[in-house]
């Protein structure tokens, strides 16, 4: 079935790296801030559940925004690597640093390590935010390499049709007396997602731009790095994937074994 889409005449015009910026805000954290450890919590459980883990396995959460699904990652035993571009989003997960906890501000674009995990995560949606896809490739790459022969990867996306049909086009919050003013388009291979932020007297202006991939498009790509795909779910509690209905797609794939 084709994605619902709207064309629009002229766009937003958004900084190449408009997630340095933005993540690096203190008002992204304020926007987003229901995003809790309780969702992780139970999110990581029923992963690890899933996956079989060996209790010495060494996994890497990139990029891990604040660190909250690489603490309860740690808190199981396993000896975790977080990673984010994002300086504040480390400094905000060092502050939870425990002995087999190790985070670092590293850009996912660029080579990471060589047969190091046994299993990566890349989850919340944290691909799709590159002017080409060509980039998002590069990075399943680097992941492929990261990840050990027959070690999983765990890429968490939202799922394309059902966002694009329920697509808010604009929407006003207030947390803490700021303002958030936000509308989303979609380009017909983006959805972009304007905010203006109005903090007592002053106005400040950010954007977010993620590509809509359809879980064929995200099979393609993981197939294209090497990966094998294993299984796709719908949601955090690992319901199966319906593409009229999931909220989510969350694919496993595997690494070929040796």
């Amino acid at each position: 079935m084709p994605l619902i889409f709207e064309h629009l005449q002229t766009l937003p015009s958004i900084n190449e790296n408009w997630f340095s910026e933005w993540f690096n805000s203190p008002y992204y954290d304020l926007l987003y801030q229901h995003r809790n450890d309780e969702e992780a919590a139970l999110f990581i459980d029923k992963l690890l559940n899933h996956l079989e883990l060996k209790p010495d396995a060494v996994i890497a959460d990139m990029p891990c925004g604040n660190g909250r699904h690489a603490r309860q990652l740690a808190s199981k035993g396993y000896s975790v690597y977080a990673y984010d571009l994002s300086e504040k989003n480390i400094r905000e997960a060092a502050k939870h640093q425990a002995a087999n906890l190790h985070t670092a501000v590293h850009d996912m674009r660029q080579y990471v390590a060589c047969n190091v995990f046994d299993a990566l995560f890349n989850l919340f949606t944290s691909l799709g935010y590159f002017r080409g896809d060509y980039v998002d490739r590069r990075i399943l790459k680097n992941f492929y390499a990261a990840i050990k022969p027959g070690g999983k990867l765990v890429l968490d996306y939202f799922n394309a049709p059902v966002v694009l049909r329920n697509l808010q086009k604009e929407s006003r919050v207030t947390h803490d007396g700021v303002e958030f003013h936000i509308q989303r388009y979609y380009d017909g291979k983006r959805i972009i997602k304007t905010v203006e932020i109005t903090d007592r007297q002053s106005v400040h202006h950010f954007a977010e731009r993620v590509r809509a991939y359809t879980m064929t498009e995200l099979c393609d790509l993981l197939q294209q790095a090497g990966f094998q795909i294993t299984e796709v779910f719908g949601d955090y509690q690992l319901h199966s994937f319906e593409e009229q209905l999931a909220p989510r797609c969350i694919l496993i794939a595997q690494k070929k074994p040796l």
